[in-house]
């Protein structure tokens, strides 16, 4: 039977098979890492190209103990931006969205205190996987026990109770539409 080992580029190796990881460089352990960052910007300086221009690395990370690559910021238009929201975020729990169409009855989502992006793109709080549902289709907004949702321009509406709109409030109970998905609000209120 294999002895797997992790090595501390977090790759899993057969320690049987290789004396070390077959998937890190050699001698990672004794790069430095200063000396790394100070060519990369050599080379930036020496070509005089601004192809790499977006490309930074904080001075600071290279004297941090942890590994000085490991952390990656985007910059967008001069601006650094997180795409995720950091681990351990915790926001309160003001309610769910039931499915009860398409046959997936076991489907809920939380809805939770201040902003809830509805749609089928990855980046939303609640995706929804339908071909009627715009890549951001909906928002829905929690604050002090009330709740507001607004239609983004979707390209098939959004409805309450039937009734399409451009913004309204939930109540407890409510039925929703977000193209052909259908979902029943509740609140914890």
């Amino acid at each position: 039977m294999a002895n797997f080992k992790t090595c501390h580029n977090g790759h899993n190796y057969d320690s049987e098979q290789h004396e070390k990881c077959p998937y890190c460089p050699v001698n990672i352990e004794d790069i430095d890492y200063k000396q790394t960052l100070s060519e990369f910007k050599n080379t930036l300086a020496m070509t005089g190209t601004n192809e790499l221009e977006k490309t930074v690395m904080d001075d600071e990370m290279a004297d941090a103990a942890e590994h000085p690559f490991k952390k990656t910021q985007i910059i967008v238009d001069g601006k650094i931006g997180n795409i995720l929201s950091q681990p351990g975020e915790k926001r309160k729990l003001f309610g769910w969205l039931v499915r009860f169409s398409d046959d997936q009855w076991d489907d809920d989502f939380r809805i939770y205190e201040g902003r809830n992006k509805i749609g089928s793109a990855v980046g939303c709080e609640i995706v929804i996987d339908n071909p009627s549902v715009s890549s951001e289709h909906a928002t829905i907004f929690c604050r002090e026990k009330e709740f507001l949702i607004k239609d983004n321009f979707s390209t098939n509406g959004t409805a309450i109770n039937g009734v399409v709109i451009s913004e309204g409030t939930l109540m407890d109970g409510d039925e929703l539409k977000f193209g052909n998905a259908l979902f029943k609000f509740k609140s914890i209120f």
